[in-house]
């Protein structure tokens, strides 16, 4: 239940992301966003089939997406 939990607000938090994009490569920063709601509502999905492995991999492919978003837009 907390996995599932989890999981819904990082897709809510991906959905007001979308919405946050910035006039310049805005059309990235969608696309990461996207890719997080859909990786997130992936995990929560594995997560109500009780699937540990694919919450496993839901989780390996969430962090990727936002280390490739966090690459381009995090400011260092």
């Amino acid at each position: 239940a907390a996995v599932q939990d989890s999981a819904a607000k990082l897709a809510g938090a991906a959905k007001l992301l979308i919405l946050q994009a910035p006039s310049a490569n805005g059309a990235n920063w969608v696309m990461h966003s996207k890719a997080m709601s859909d990786t997130a509502d992936a995990a929560g999905k594995a997560a109500m089939a009780k699937n540990v492995d694919a919450v496993l991999d839901a989780g390996d492919a969430l962090y990727g997406t936002c280390e490739d978003c966090h690459k381009q837009y995090l400011k260092r």
